[in-house]
């Protein structure tokens, strides 16, 4: 009978350690799905996004010319060496109207992004942060939460607004995108500095390359969101706007930056 005493004692004193290693194991789990359940609409649209810049950018080195030679910037000796700018430049204008800057000058499928959506009305590149998305022509913020094909997705798109300048090449347009936690989208707008570079595609065939001059938060009342705004010192400006954190609306990060090459 004492024996049988003690490990009924024994017992007793266990069950409060397990009772707190299954709310334990009842946390992390929880916890786990929360962190999982989170993460899932970034890696989502980050999956999407990549495979719609591999479909319809056509970079450099996958250009062909006429007679089936590719361009390439790639080392043209044995040397290692790049080949100047300059020279790069002076190969490609034969086979292309215009070259773009440095190794901006890929090519967009212009047919194929209208037949997704007819709202698609440029590209925006931005290599500073890593941006790289087709810019929707929006009435009413429809695409702060639809992609591209104008299905849900939490990151939305980068898109114009008609209630403020929303032409890409007049002299002021304004992009925007979501702060997004992940830096996608235009959530590392803040990490852009002067002379950083934006690079605009179109369906004309043109890129407009824009120059950072001004990183700042202001109300998204500002005079800059309304039609009509101008710098006076500046002939083209492209204005991209996000809040300025994830958790308050009341401000707006923008970054404005200059037109400083037009390539067709």
């Amino acid at each position: 009978m004492s024996v049988m005493k003690k490990k009924g004692k024994r017992k007793i004193r266990e069950e409060p350690g397990s009772l707190l290693l299954a709310v334990l194991i009842i946390a992390a789990v929880t916890v786990g799905c929360l962190i999982i359940m989170e993460a899932l609409p970034y890696a989502e649209s980050a999956h999407y996004q990549k495979a719609l810049a591999e479909e319809l950018i056509t970079e450099p080195d996958e250009q062909e010319t006429g007679d089936g030679k590719t361009i390439s910037t790639e080392a043209d000796d044995q040397s290692g060496k790049l080949r100047s700018d300059d020279n790069i430049r002076s190969e490609a204008s034969t086979v292309m109207t215009e070259v773009y800057p440095e190794k901006m000058y890929r090519m967009v499928d212009w047919d194929a992004l209208k037949k997704r959506n007819k709202d698609i009305c440029g590209w925006i590149c931005i290599p500073a942060i890593g941006a790289d998305y087709p810019v929707l022509k929006s009435k009413d913020q429809e695409y702060l939460h639809l992609d591209a094909d104008g299905n849900y997705r939490f990151s939305g798109s980068i898109f114009t607004w008609s209630k403020s300048d929303a032409e890409i090449g007049a002299a002021h347009c304004v992009l925007y995108g979501h702060n997004m936690a992940d830096n996608s989208m235009f959530g590392a707008l803040d990490q852009l500095q002067s002379g950083d570079q934006a690079y605009v595609y179109t369906p004309d065939g043109c890129c407009r390359e824009y120059t950072v001059y001004e990183n700042s938060v202001v109300s998204k009342s500002d005079k800059i969101f309304q039609k009509g705004w101008r710098d006076e010192n500046r002939k083209q400006v492209l204005t991209l706007a996000t809040c300025p954190s994830r958790w308050s609306d009341i401000n707006r990060r923008i970054v404005n930056a200059e037109l400083t090459l037009l390539k067709r």
